[in-house]
């Protein structure tokens, strides 16, 4: 009777420790999980694309944006973004386009991270977790090699990324796209005003976003 009660013993120890490691196992995998900037989330996107004038004029665009939110959700944002003008102009009565520097910064949020678990790493969570609003204030330097104005507008952006690897809790890589208004006073440049820069424009941009 001695030894079967030893031998109990010894197995509700050894099925004790195993619960005991899986559970450490668990903690571990769960604690390394995170990114190295948990509970904040910082993510860093070079990106090109283009600024459609209409009339066949579509401008080049290209900056470097960074975001830091709280848990992936809310936080701010800011970027130093431009677009090469076009002096070129099909008729007598169309105005060319100038240079673009912008520098937008604000609020950002990612409304559907809220609806994903901690622990939810599936891809189509990590793709939820990337849709990204912004909404703030953009510095905006217009200039030609003769003249230039800096004035500041509203500035409105609509993003989604793609998940390559990781997300933004675990860390990782995403291809993100994202569109950019901004609204400003409309600007005349040159003497004659043959260059001017509308109250409203529109960028599209595709990039990679990277996650610490």
């Amino acid at each position: 009777m001695a030894h079967r009660a030893l031998i109990c013993c010894a197995l509700v120890c050894a099925t004790g420790a195993a619960r005991a490691d899986s559970a450490g196992a668990n903690h571990v995998e769960e604690i390394t999980a995170t990114s190295k900037t948990w509970p904040l989330t910082v993510d860093i996107h070079p990106m090109i694309g283009t600024e459609p004038k209409g009339s066949g004029h579509n401008l080049i665009a290209f900056g470097l944006g960074g975001e830091l939110l709280w848990k992936g959700r809310i936080g701010g944002f800011a970027a130093v973004l431009g677009s090469e003008g076009s002096p070129e102009v099909t008729s007598s009565t169309e105005k060319a386009f100038p240079d673009r520097i912008s520098v937008p910064f604000g609020f950002a949020a990612r409304p559907f991270a809220y609806n994903v678990k901690p622990n939810d790493t599936r891809w189509v969570s990590r793709f939820l977790q990337g849709i990204d609003v912004q909404l703030g204030i953009s510095v905006e330097h217009i200039r030609t090699s003769d003249d230039s104005v800096t004035t500041a507008g509203l500035h409105l952006g609509l993003g989604f990324e793609v998940p390559v690897y990781g997300g933004p809790r675990q860390g990782g890589l995403s291809l993100r796209f994202q569109a950019r208004g901004v609204f400003t006073p409309s600007v005349d440049l040159e003497s004659n005003k043959s260059v001017h820069e509308p109250a409203g424009s529109g960028q599209l941009y595709a990039g990679v976003a990277f996650y610490p």
